[in-house]
């Protein structure tokens, strides 16, 4: 073991190697702030949702840096490996309780990151600061940037600033088979079509669905986008597989699977669908139809002509109705009765008059109305 580094993972299911740079960050600032690893994996999914971007984009990386109070450090140009900066820290912030580096294996390879965590240990020879992270991270030496925490040093944190949305193209037109569905918050095509479609199948929010496979990443290590990610959460489901529909050997192309479909499913099932090798999209009924079942691929772009290949089926569960109280017609009113009037709500009769006809009710917004004695029996319920 080096002597400058230390493993440690702050989850206790992650493997010694993590996949991402954001998953080294959660690891390194739960490590660092002593907070526990679900807290700060839950920041990193509120970054992703307010970005509308990927998780393990470094954009959601540097807002969860930010979202945990560290700032950026300008260090010296020619300060890049960890013991310089390790000894310049020590120089220029001497009482400094963490840092949080982004480091790379070396100069010429920069396409991957990751997040570390220098915190400071009594050494013979004097203080010094060793790098915790996972047994792979002792091969990412050279550092590229410096966060310190804002609190100890005054450092102003530096929030990512929101980019204007990315789009491919221009927006697909709806036609049979195909309906422009893009739940991106902020509308941004981001190679996301695996949360688009399953928020689709499941009818739910983008942030929702983001939220809900992060959660699955974080426990199989790997991508959002992964499919052991996606198939573990759809078997969770009770989604039923199925392989691609082959005619004279060849799988369907969107609109026929979309008719195949409008065969074969008639109580609001929702489908889950590969298309071709890199993409996948969600087939639902479609909502404006006003003849049922009508299935649409509900996708940010048109692939109604591409070949479908293996898909899920799921059924949404059945919506169970709340009973409404069982109303009790009045037989006959007095001062004291608890009745329900069909637009103020609760009430209580303080009075009659003489004859019966008139009442006084006060409501639970404290006003006092006259009705008529018919009119509440007519209308009125019992409490």
């Amino acid at each position: 073991m080096r002597r400058d580094f230390e493993f440690e993972s702050a989850n206790s299911h992650q493997a010694d190697s993590l996949r991402s740079t954001a998953l080294s960050a959660v690891n390194a600032l739960s490590i660092a702030s002593g907070r526990p690893w679900d807290d700060v994996f839950h920041l990193l999914e509120d970054q992703a949702v307010y970005y509308g971007q990927m998780p393990d984009c470094i954009t959601c990386t540097e807002g969860l840096i930010a979202a945990m109070g560290y700032a950026p450090a300008h260090k010296p140009r020619l300060c890049g490996t960890q013991q310089e900066v390790s000894d310049w820290l020590l120089s220029e912030y001497p009482g400094i309780s963490s840092a949080i580096v982004i480091s790379v294996r070396d100069k010429e390879h920069y396409a991957f990151r990751r997040v570390q965590a220098l915190l400071p240990t009594e050494d013979p020879a004097g203080k010094k600061l060793i790098m915790h992270d996972t047994k792979s991270g002792a091969l990412f030496h050279h550092i590229l940037k410096v966060y310190l925490p804002s609190e100890e040093t005054g450092l102003p944190v530096f929030v990512p600033p929101l980019h204007p949305a990315y789009r491919h193209g221009s927006t697909p037109e709806n036609h049979f088979g195909y309906m422009y569905f893009q739940p991106n918050p902020r509308q941004n095509a981001i190679g996301d079509c695996v949360i688009r479609a399953y928020a689709a199948v499941l009818n739910v929010d983008w942030g929702t669905a983001l939220r809900q496979l992060a959660r699955s990443c974080e426990l199989n290590l790997t991508s959002v986008n992964a499919g052991d990610v996606y198939q573990y959460l759809l078997s969770e489901l009770h989604c039923t597989w199925h392989e691609a529909i082959r005619v004279n050997g060849h799988p369907l192309r969107g609109i026929d699977f979309c008719a195949r479909m409008n065969a074969h499913y008639h109580s609001g099932e929702r489908i889950f669908v590969n298309v071709g090798p890199h993409h996948v999209a969600a087939v639902i009924p479609d909502p404006e139809a006003k003849v049922h079942p009508r299935y649409v691929i509900a996708d940010a772009w048109d692939s109604s002509h591409e070949y479908f290949g293996a898909y899920w089926v799921y059924m949404p569960p059945a919506e169970t109705k709340q009973e409404e109280p069982e109303s009790r017609p009045l037989a006959g009113i007095h001062e004291g009765l608890h009745i329900v009037h069909p637009r103020y709500g609760d009430g209580a009769i303080l009075s009659l008059d003489e004859k019966g006809d008139r009442c006084i009710v006060r409501f639970s917004d404290g006003a006092e109305r006259p009705l008529s004695a018919t009119w509440v029996l007519q209308k009125c319920i019992g409490a």
